[in-house]
């Protein structure tokens, strides 16, 4: 989702909230955090919210997405 005003990303949180919402931005900084917050959040059924995508999304989450 394109969403410059955040409001969006803000009803996805509150709505989440009680879920267990993960919060995580695949950068090549935050890369291996962000890899096991997708793993534990998959294997635990819980939602996840990757924020400031880029134009390409890394191979090494591919299996987890394209489930």
């Amino acid at each position: 989702m394109i969403d410059p005003q955040l409001q969006g990303i803000n009803w996805i949180r509150e709505r989440e909230k009680s879920s267990g919402l993960e919060v995580t931005r695949l950068t090549p900084e935050t890369m291996s955090q962000a890899i096991k917050i997708l793993e534990r959040s998959v294997e635990q059924g819980k939602p996840v919210l990757i924020e400031n995508l880029e134009n390409s999304i890394d191979a090494s989450i591919a299996p987890i997405y394209g489930r």
